[in-house]
């Protein structure tokens, strides 16, 4: 038997169960009992809808999501108003509102679908993924992939896998719902994805290994980071916290950076945005006069590498804006309360920073 300082052999990669709780209630274990046999069947029903219907389906679910979430369409009016100065009273700002939601049902529903049977899915820009993984490759180092919530970036990990001989490793947080976990788990499998939960011990030893190794590890990194704080970059013009764990990564063991979105171009039918994000270790780094200063140095390379992420995000997202979810409370501005998950008004105590980590308590 191994001991925790020995190598994880690279089958147990992508292998370890998301990290358990530290408090499950009574109340928590009785829903994911009764939701264990709902999941599964919910997926079979969606999975039962004709493709033809699809669309239409998922877009009248998307209508239903609106109506029913007045909080999200309260986030997401406000972030069109404040990031993008759209005015959510607008013809303009009413469309971006519907497109949104629907976007979100349809896109998932056609992901079900796609993973299930790909052969179904159109898409463009495969091409471009190939001769960018091969060329990443050939140097050896691995590949730290950064994406979006953009489109239908749950196919991205199977378009990857499918394109590379290698293996694709996705970090993903892991639901509070077991059952889910179990769910999203086994659509990756299928996808040829291999998961790598976040919020183990082991995450920073698995993914240095597997990018040793020459495999991809994949980061949706738009979100709000939880638990250690990340740094803060510029991100539609906006302050905006951003996890530091692919420029980490990047850094220490010196992989190729590939930026992959997936937008929606019609029915069951994609395009691929593929670009090889350019980063030199010298170019990133500021002057060290002593060895005291090497961590100061270090947090400086991670921020100037984010802040470069960040744009090529911001510049995917701008390109087909009503397929990013503006419903997520990305940004807590200082000068308006927000509402934390028990219904009470909060203010934050600080700037943006303070904001947005309070808001990753949410």
């Amino acid at each position: 038997m191994s001991s925790p300082a020995e190598p994880i052999p690279p089958a147990e990669l992508g292998e370890a169960p998301p990290p358990a709780e530290t408090v499950s209630s009574w109340r928590r274990r009785l829903r994911d009992a009764l939701l264990t046999p709902i999941v599964p069947l919910a997926h079979r029903t969606l999975l039962a809808i004709p493709e033809a219907l699809v669309p239409s389906v998922g877009s009248a679910l998307g209508g239903l999501y609106r109506l029913a979430s007045r909080r999200e369409r309260g986030i997401l009016r406000r972030n069109l108003a404040r990031v993008l100065d759209v005015d959510p009273a607008s013809q303009r700002g009413r469309r971006m509102e519907r497109d949104v939601f629907r976007h979100q049902a349809v896109a998932a529903l056609e992901t079900v679908h796609g993973i299930q049977r790909p052969e179904r899915l159109v898409v463009e820009g495969l091409g471009d993924l190939r001769v960018a993984l091969e060329r990443a490759e050939e140097r050896r180092r691995g590949q730290v992939l950064i994406t979006a919530h953009l489109g239908a970036w749950e196919l991205i990990g199977a378009f990857v896998a499918g394109a590379s001989a290698k293996r694709f490793f996705e970090v993903a947080k892991p639901s509070r719902i077991a059952p889910a976990n179990r769910l999203l788990a086994a659509m990756r499998r299928r996808a040829g994805t291999r998961v790598l939960w976040a919020g183990r011990r082991a995450l920073l030893r698995e993914m240095v290994l597997a990018l040793r190794q020459g495999d991809t590890v994949g980061f949706a990194m738009d979100q709000k980071p939880d638990g250690l704080r990340g740094p803060v970059v510029e991100f539609f013009g906006q302050p905006t916290e951003f996890v530091a764990g692919p420029a980490t990564l990047a850094l220490r063991t010196g992989a190729t950076v590939l930026a992959v979105f997936c937008v929606r171009l019609a029915p069951m039918q994609y395009r691929l945005l593929v670009e090889t994000v350019a980063w030199d270790e010298e170019e990133l780094a500021a002057p060290a006069e002593s060895a005291a200063a090497r961590q100061q140095v270090t947090m400086h390379r991670v921020d100037r590498l984010t802040q470069r992420f960040a744009a090529v995000i911001e510049r995917a997202i701008r390109s087909h804006p009503e397929q990013w979810p503006w419903n997520y409370r990305r940004w807590v501005f200082p000068d308006e309360p927000w509402t934390g998950a028990r219904g009470r008004e909060k203010r934050p105590s600080g700037g943006p920073s303070a904001g947005g980590a309070a808001a990753s308590a949410e």
